[in-house]
């Protein structure tokens, strides 16, 4: 009885030892698993990943294909040289690269490329660096996780990106336009306001903290913080490019063929900064730079702000 006893514990004890080596295997062996798949999507993301700033940006999407090109540390548009490119934008772009850090990583998905959209890509994206060159697939938006699709050309990953760091990545050329150059216009640098609306007609003009209006009938010191919100109006509003090159026809879609707002401010350089805004017909407001052809839409607070503010009841504070 105790001999057979003992052979029964023996088999447990044997049992347990082959599903201990069993568990253990198993174990090892999903761990080295894991370890390989970590490595592979490591890998994966260090081919995405750019360690220099881009020379060349190059972008094909539904609107067509354009070029940009830093040269003497400027940017510039080859379907459009005098448009203002935004240096920030550019360097927000480089920096999603530079520390590329996808939600997740979707490796071996080459066979399902038209579930990600990436059959046909919105836009297709190639960054060029000194010794880099990369080419972006962008893909579709998913809703339900607040995500986007983009894949490395040449790769059958899938990189799953969130909205805000695309949202700084995936650019048409108005996404790379610069804001007017108004923004960088402070008071303290002014030396004139000219204001020119259907009612009133006048000349501000700066000397230290006081501003002199002269509307042509008489002569008045302004508020000394009216007359700067003037300035502020503008340079302070947030601008959404919607053109680039606008001509006779989108000027009058626009409201900006005769202008309700023409401000010109002078700085003690003698730079002039002319800028002009409307209220359009699909009941937004707008307002380009210089007469240039880049159109931006302004807030209605900005339209409702400089309505008020160039007023010479308003300047009398």
């Amino acid at each position: 009885m105790a001999k057979k006893r003992i052979q029964h514990e023996i088999k447990i004890i044997i049992i347990l030892a082959i599903l201990s080596v069993v568990f253990f295997g198993l174990t090892f062996g999903i761990k080295a698993i894991q370890s390989h798949q970590n490595d592979e999507t490591q890998a994966l993301i260090d081919k995405a990943t750019m360690a220099k700033g881009p020379k060349i940006v190059e972008v094909t999407d539904d609107n067509g294909s354009f070029t940009l090109s830093k040269t003497d540390g400027a940017w510039s548009c080859d379907v459009d040289p005098e448009l203002p490119i935004s240096t920030l934008k550019i360097t927000m772009m480089r920096t999603i690269l530079k520390y590329f850090e996808p939600v997740r990583v979707i490796t071996d998905a080459g066979d399902r490329w038209a579930q990600f959209g990436l059959d046909h890509p919105h836009r297709v994206m190639t960054l060029t660096s000194e010794d880099e060159k990369n080419t972006y697939l962008i893909g579709n938006y998913n809703p339900v996780l607040d995500e986007y699709y983009m894949a490395l050309e040449g790769e059958d990953a899938v990189f799953m990106m969130s909205r805000a760091d695309m949202n700084d990545f995936d650019l048409d050329i108005l996404g790379y336009v610069s804001d007017p150059e108004i923004t960088g216009l402070e008071a303290k640098d002014l030396a004139s306001i000219k204001v020119e609306t259907k009612d009133e007609n006048y000349m501000v003009e700066v000397s230290g903290s006081t501003y002199t209006v002269n509307t042509g009938i008489e002569t008045f010191v302004a508020n000394q913080y009216a007359a700067p919100n003037i300035l502020t109006t503008f340079s302070s509003s947030a601008y959404l490019c919607v053109e680039h090159k606008a001509g006779a026809e989108e000027l009058a879609q626009y409201g900006l063929d005769d202008p309700e707002y023409k401000v010109t401010f002078t700085d003690t350089e003698g730079k002039t900064y002319l800028m002009q805004a409307s209220a359009a017909e699909d009941g937004r407001y707008y307002a380009r730079e210089n007469e240039s052809g880049v159109i931006y839409r302004i807030e209605e607070r900005t339209y409702t702000s400089l309505v008020e503010r160039v007023k010479t009841e308003t300047l009398r504070g």
